[in-house]
């Protein structure tokens, strides 16, 4: 009974020691988590701190634009509160994402924008830049108009500054009409010239006919009268000579010489000539060495 009692107390004493050990272990864990919820705070923090460069970051490119836009004389005026620098308190989630969007959609607008120039510098997709000039009946059409709104608007008006010169309202209407004629007289020479065109592929393609059967009635009827055809300019081709047998029997005689000279042979001639291969010796072994003194015989 005492044995056994002692044992259940033993067994108690290993329980007892066992809890605080499992005590430690869930205070390690606690403060596990508790420097885990910091690190969450910190990121948290550091999220929130994003979101409000994000903004300021909005704002200095928007008083750029708006600065380069005065400068450029877009506007008069700019509302104070706009270019104020406002302190921003953390945003929303769904601010900071518009916000968010807002800006990448201005960075993307400068980065198309050249070096050096400003975005109301840059051709707008309404204006006429010189990379796409207007064709030739827009820029009558808008010619027309602007004389008639001349006409209509302008007319007691005594002179207009253009580009630091003053023009009469008459001195604009002239220019653009002539603008007009120019155009419609190219327009006109234009249709004339394809017209004339046209009209000569017609004739070529007639005479042609004409002459290819002319030439064939006239060698037929004359046959190798060459100076009659001549007269026609019509030219007989030029007939093959015979060569004599003298020349010929030069010929061959070249031939074979040049053949000879260039070692030119043909597939059967090349073959029956076969390269042959040089035999080398085979190597010979070394005699053994006997030594005088010991008798005894050394092999390699």
């Amino acid at each position: 009974m005492e044995v056994a009692i002692s044992e259940k107390e033993r067994a108690f004493v290993r329980m007892e020691v066992a809890i605080p050990e499992k005590a430690r272990v869930f205070v390690r864990m606690e403060r596990a988590f508790v420097r885990m919820g910091v690190a969450i705070l910190e990121k948290e923090r550091a999220f929130l701190r994003m979101d409000v460069v994000i903004p300021e970051k909005e704002r200095a490119f928007l008083r750029m634009a708006a600065t380069l836009r005065a400068a450029n004389g877009e506007i008069d005026a700019l509302p104070k509160n706009f270019l104020a620098k406002t302190s921003a308190s953390p945003p929303e989630r769904r601010e900071s994402e518009r916000s968010t969007r807002r800006s990448n959609r201005l960075r993307r607008a400068w980065a198309h924008c050249p070096r050096g120039e400003s975005r109301s510098e840059r051709p707008r997709k309404r204006e006429e830049s010189i990379m796409n000039p207007p064709n030739k009946s827009t820029r009558s059409d808008r010619n027309r108009q602007a004389i008639a709104g001349i006409k209509q608007n302008l007319a007691g008006t005594p002179a207009l500054v253009i580009g630091g010169v003053s023009y009469a309202p008459a001195d604009i209407q002239a220019a653009l009409q002539a603008s007009i004629d120019a155009a419609d007289a190219t327009t006109a020479a234009t249709a004339a010239f394809h017209k004339a065109v046209a009209a000569e592929k017609a004739t070529h393609a007639k005479g042609d006919a004409l002459y290819r059967g002319l030439s064939t009635v006239l060698k037929n009827q004359y046959g190798s009268q060459a100076d009659t055809l001549a007269a026609f300019g019509i030219a007989l081709p030029p007939q093959r000579q015979t060569p004599s047998a003298t020349t010929a029997a030069d010929a061959v005689a070249k031939r074979a010489a040049t053949r000879v000279a260039r070692h030119t042979m043909g597939k059967r001639q090349k073959a029956g000539i076969k390269g042959q291969v040089p035999e080398t010796p085979a190597p010979t072994a070394p005699s053994p060495v006997t030594t005088a003194s010991t008798g005894t015989t050394l092999r390699p």
